[in-house]
C-alpha cells in the first residue's frame, strides 16, 4: 500500500506537469508554421476551430487547469505518504 501511494503520487505529478506544459507545446505546434496552421484549420470540426481565439483559450486553460488538479493530487498523496512515514518513525522514539 505504501509503495502504491508513492507510485500514484509520482504518476499524478508527472501528468500534471506535462498537462501544464502542453498549452505551450500546442501553441508552438499550431503557430510554428503558416502552412501547418492552414493544414490544421482545414481539417474536420474540432481542428477547424483552432483558428479562433476563444476556442484556443478554452483549450489552453482547460489543459492547464487539469494539470494543476493532477499536480495538486499528486502532491497531496505524496504529503500523506510522508506524514504517515514520519508518524511511523516517531513511534519508535517513544
Amino acid at each position: 500500500m505504501r509503495n502504491s501511494r508513492g507510485f500514484t503520487a509520482g504518476i499524478l505529478s508527472g501528468w500534471g506537469i506535462l498537462l501544464m506544459l502542453s498549452p505551450v507545446a500546442l501553441y508552438l505546434f499550431i503557430h510554428g508554421d503558416s502552412e501547418r496552421k492552414a493544414w490544421i484549420i482545414s481539417g474536420p470540426e474540432p481542428f477547424s476551430d483552432f483558428a479562433g481565439g476563444p476556442y484556443q483559450l478554452r483549450m489552453y486553460v482547460g489543459l492547464f487547469a487539469a494539470g494543476v488538479i493532477f499536480l495538486a493530487g499528486g502532491l497531496i498523496i505524496g504529503s500523506l505518504k510522508r506524514r504517515e512515514a514520519s508518524r511511523r518513525h516517531s513511534a519508535w522514539l517513544v
